[in-house]
């Protein structure tokens, strides 16, 4: 169990940065070509399977992410004992490691918001450029727009099931520190739909309250 702690530290953070590349340097690596490769030809077997129903198949893969991040975050709860906290606005540091540890990419830009009146307390964070759109622009069978996954009613993306095993890993890890909260994490914006930049959000929402 973790140590009672409420707010990270100078000296946590500083750990955790190393500790990232560390726990990278010391883990099983694939090509991130190959991974995106492997990523899009399960997503294209789940919709085949499934009769070219792109969403069924997109919602299927969200499952798989779950699973491969519950499967993951055992490692990082073993070597995140001195950067995991209870107060939420360390989530986006948190945030940082577990983005770097499962994809070995850096965050640049994230930042936590505070709860408002229409919305809980959020974590929102943006990337320059999509490694998984990238392996997109060569795909000719399937378009995996706001359109064709009805973003807007579904909130499926193309990086879906990638945001599900990072929401796994993240709920896992507030579970591990007893926080109140657990998180739904979305991307909010998409290059696939015309975004300039992919954007996540992670929404915090207390335990015992629904939304």
């Amino acid at each position: 169990m973790a140590e009672d702690r409420e707010k990270l530290s100078w000296w946590n953070k500083v750990l955790g940065k190393l500790g990232k590349y560390i726990y990278w340097w010391k883990a099983e690596k694939v090509s991130a070509l190959m991974f995106n490769i492997c990523i899009l030809e399960c997503i294209k077997a789940l919709i085949d399977l499934n009769d070219g129903d792109i969403i069924k198949g997109m919602k299927i893969a969200t499952e798989i992410g779950t699973k491969t991040g519950n499967t993951t975050v055992g490692g990082l709860i073993e070597v995140g004992e001195t950067i995991f906290s209870r107060n939420i606005e360390d989530f986006p540091f948190m945030i940082k490691i577990a983005w770097y540890v499962f994809l070995n990419e850096e965050i640049e830009d994230i930042k936590y918001i505070k709860e408002t009146d229409k919305e809980p307390p959020k974590v929102v964070w943006r990337l320059k450029d999509c490694m998984f759109c990238k392996c997109l622009e060569f795909e000719k069978r399937f378009k995996f727009n706001k359109e064709t996954l009805k973003t807007d009613e579904t909130k499926l993306t193309y990086a879906s099931l990638i945001v599900f095993a990072v929401q796994s890993i993240c709920n896992e890890v507030l579970a591990y520190v007893n926080s109140p909260y657990y998180t739904e994490v979305l991307e909010t914006k998409c290059k696939q739909n015309g975004d300039p930049y992919p954007e996540f959000t992670g929404y915090l929402y207390k335990r015992n309250e629904k939304k």
